[in-house]
């Protein structure tokens, strides 16, 4: 059960929830693939943006950077929940 956010109805019990994405902005990601001296089982990181000092705690701690890149893609800011019967008034 949910209650959509264009009718504001409360649905039957085990009825598919639809979510629709309202907002999405551009997003920007710093990825870089690390390595330790003992376990040399590459592991993938994602921040922000590059930090050099998260990169310089990370070599203290026996981590080695084998490849770094940027990314861009699309973050979801707004999504709204709607029931069966708006998503095909919505989709027309």
């Amino acid at each position: 059960m949910f209650k959509c956010d264009t009718c504001k109805k409360t649905s039957e019990p085990r009825t598919r929830m639809n979510k629709i994405i309202v907002e999405t902005r551009p997003r920007s990601y710093y990825n870089i693939i690390v390595k330790h001296k003992i376990v040399k089982r590459p592991r993938f990181l994602q921040f922000i943006n590059k930090d050099s000092r998260k990169i310089a705690e990370l070599e203290k701690f026996g981590w080695k950077v084998v490849r770094e890149n940027f990314s861009r893609g699309t973050e979801i800011v707004k999504e709204t929940r709607v029931c069966e019967k708006c998503v095909k008034i919505l989709s027309k």
